[in-house]
């Protein structure tokens, strides 16, 4: 049985719920799944006004844990085509140099989740009122 991490970020929920997916996937599957996601960046009242999800149950992944697992698998939502700042900040950190979409897929990750987009861009009140 391996290790599987999956370290994602979400703003709206969309990726968490990927992450979720993924791990019942390695549970029935290859291993043991160990969901983390990275810390959000933006001011807590932002992201309230944003309605951002602000209680997700994965704990918060942090630098100086070390990471014994077998496979990781990232997931990110796309900002105009980039990675997210809150996922480049924690990958650089850990990495020690700065890190973009075409680091990413050179290195030793198993798998990326990524997510094109959130219903049009709109959060989910926005959403709502269309």
């Amino acid at each position: 049985m391996i290790s599987v991490l999956i370290l994602y970020y979400s703003s709206y929920g969309h990726i968490e719920e990927m992450a979720n997916a993924v791990a019942t996937g390695v549970l029935e599957g290859v291993g043991r799944p160990i969901i983390k996601r990275v810390p959000e960046l933006v001011p807590q009242e932002i992201a309230k006004r944003e309605q951002f999800r602000l209680d997700q149950s994965a704990p918060l992944a942090r630098i100086e844990e070390p990471a014994n697992d077998e496979a990781i698998v990232l997931g990110v939502p796309t900002r105009f085509g980039r990675l997210p700042a809150q996922m480049a900040a924690f990958l650089s950190e850990v990495l020690g140099k700065s890190v973009g979409y075409h680091q990413i897929s050179d290195t030793a990750f198993e798998a990326q989740m990524i997510g094109s987009g959130a219903g049009r861009g709109l959060t989910p009140s926005q959403r709502d009122a269309t």
